[in-house]
């Protein structure tokens, strides 16, 4: 039962998500080539939307790269159990003092 759900996960994450970085580098070099379109002929008004919309899902793609950077944090810090103990003696020390 474990391993069906795990796989079920992995699916669901890699339809809903996709690969965030290759995702961000096609969307940042589509936006790049409509850039160099738009200075050499122009954009039609098809071609602005298309630009718009892709700068919204960069925006998107930016902040869950950044929610999985703050989650792996999180899993790393709860790995090794950092409890900033060497800063609350700190403060203890000082205020005893």
């Amino acid at each position: 039962m474990g391993q069906a759900l795990k796989h079920e996960l992995r699916m669901w994450n890699k339809e809903t998500f996709g690969y965030v970085g290759s995702t961000k580098e096609t969307i940042m070099l589509t936006i790049s080539e409509l850039d160099k379109k738009d200075e050499e002929l122009g954009l039609d008004e098809e071609e602005r939307i298309k630009r718009k919309h892709l700068f919204a899902q960069l925006k998107l793609m930016n902040f869950r790269q950044e929610m999985i950077e703050k989650q792996k944090s999180r899993s790393k810090w709860l790995q090794e159990r950092d409890l900033n103990t060497k800063y609350f003696h700190r403060l203890i020390n000082w205020r005893i003092m």
